[in-house]
């Protein structure tokens, strides 16, 4: 058996590790205007992922098919026939997908790799276009003539043609600025991520594997029914999560950067000994995502509580607050979490009811 052959699944692993770090790469590279509008991104679904722009009414007003492959050579023109026309092919079925959509609507396909494309025409008077990290994309319109006539050329020995040839006009090329190894496309979203949020967040690589486990979930999801539809939410990563995702991670840091600062005034006014400082800040930070998780019963009890009561002391100080808020729970509400565990769960949903008020 051939190398290739033995390591298989690594190769395969590989490239759906790539995949899953390309998709994130272009969603914290359009983050900015993203935000804006309301999307939802699909993995292994019609092609290596898919982002779905959403109209106020709900109805598809941009969809953008990726294609993404990782190379230990550069692309020959030769090379992208075949993906050029899967590509397509993968067009056509959106297409026909059942959710609703804009009349008409924008469909952009793309097929995209961390390795330059250098396409040549053959005989004299060579014609080269490159799309590498000085030209990182090119629409079909934008290339050589000569380098668009041949891709038209391979396409027109198809049934159909026609159909195929026109979709080219959605069609862009570019190149990622992704290394060749995982470990290193992951530092490389990290910096991306610090670049974007910038002191905002103080674990970046945690913000990423954060992201990277949405993403996860949804590649171990079989498409229901075997068909693959774009109304399918168990394979789609909805804006609402990421939006959620990104505000716990930013609130941590938030909430982290005022526990810093009031750390001696909370911590004696909740007789929190010096000892168990490191103890209780772990318990404090690891708070924000347990009251999301609704299988957290204990957490979720605690920040209604601190929901319904915050607001009705009359205190003039945070410490006084809280001191009262502890007192009053352990009173009145029963709790399986150890006394660290409540003070340090009264403390995040304080702080967290207070910088979203």
């Amino acid at each position: 058996m051939t190398e290739q052959a033995t390591n298989a699944g690594v190769y395969s692993s590989s490239g759906f590790e790539f995949q899953k770090n390309c998709a994130l790469y272009i969603l914290l590279d359009k983050y900015s205007s993203l935000k804006k509008v309301n999307y939802f991104i699909y993995l292994e679904h019609y092609e290596d992922f898919v982002f779905c722009i959403l109209d106020n009414h709900d109805l598809i007003d941009e969809i953008s098919l990726y294609q993404a492959k990782q190379s230990s050579s550069e692309w020959r023109i030769s090379d992208l026939h075949e993906i050029i026309k899967k590509i397509i092919e993968n067009s056509f079925a959106a297409d026909k997908d059942a959710h609703p959509k804009n009349d008409p609507y924008s469909k952009l396909l793309y097929f995209v790799s961390n390795k330059a494309m250098q396409l040549k025409t053959t005989g004299k008077n060579q014609k080269v276009d490159k799309i590498h990290p000085a030209r990182d994309f090119a629409k079909h319109s934008e290339l050589k003539i000569e380098i668009q006539t041949i891709i038209k050329n391979e396409l027109g020995k198809l049934p159909d043609h026609e159909s195929y040839i026109q979709e080219l006009d959605n069609l862009t090329l570019a190149y990622i600025d992704l290394p060749q190894k995982i470990a290193s496309q992951k530092q490389m979203l990290i910096g991306k991520f610090k670049e974007i949020f910038e002191d905002s967040v103080s674990d970046p690589k945690a913000a990423i594997e954060t992201l990277t486990s949405l993403f996860r979930k949804i590649e171990t999801t079989f498409n229901q029914n075997k068909q693959i539809s774009l109304t399918d939410t168990t394979k789609r990563v909805a804006k609402s999560e990421i939006d959620q995702a990104i505000n716990i991670i930013t609130t941590k840091q938030k909430a982290y950067d005022f526990w810093r600062s009031k750390k001696d005034e909370i911590a004696t006014s909740l007789l929190i000994p010096l000892q168990q400082h490191t103890a209780f800040k772990e318990a404090f930070v690891n708070s924000f995502d347990l009251f999301k998780d609704l299988s957290q019963t204990e957490h979720k009890k605690i920040y209604n509580y601190v929901l319904n009561k915050h607001e009705t002391f009359n205190c003039y100080t945070q410490a006084e607050c809280l001191r009262l808020l502890y007192s009053n729970f352990s009173m009145q509400e029963l709790s399986n979490l150890n006394e660290l565990q409540q003070k340090a769960a009264l403390y995040a949903a304080f702080t967290e009811i207070a910088i979203k008020d």
